[in-house]
């Protein structure tokens, strides 16, 4: 493919992030069945096929004759904590619901994120997201 293109070649990709640590990961790690076999995490929709890793899009696009130069993970943390709290109170009650724990400890921390998100999403500092939790709300028959 990259025998097909003029040089210096350079290719963008936006796309859900799979990556150990990110602040969705963490949560979904804290639920039972939080990440399902394709990595979708535990409150996402169908429409999402998978996520990638950096190093699966790495060895997908290798084949190809692209490497990697540049990561950058603006949604890592902070935008998925916007995301989160920008729902209405029942979407982060629903992600948290320490029912969902996997152990005691995953009990514990689900509490803490449940407290810390709804004090930022009461902060009121957060337009809401409306279409995304409509989305969830509706796949998950909670809508």
């Amino acid at each position: 493919m990259v025998k097909l293109l003029k040089e210096p070649v350079s290719m963008l990709h936006i796309l859900p992030c799979e990556n150990i640590g990110s602040f969705e990961y963490k949560l979904s790690l804290l639920v039972k069945n939080g990440i399902d076999e394709r990595g979708r995490f535990l409150y996402e929709g169908i429409g999402h096929l998978r996520r990638l890793n950096t190093e699966k899009m790495s060895l997908m696009t290798r084949k190809y004759g692209f490497s990697l130069s540049k990561a950058f993970y603006s949604y890592h943390n902070w935008t998925a904590i916007e995301c989160i709290t920008r729902s209405v109170p029942r979407f982060v009650l629903e992600i948290t619901n320490p029912k969902r724990r996997k152990n005691k400890e995953s009990e514990i921390e689900l509490k803490r994120l449940r407290n810390k998100l709804l004090l930022v999403q009461e902060s009121g500092k957060w337009k809401r997201n409306v279409s995304f939790q409509q989305e969830h709300l509706i796949e998950t028959g909670l809508g």
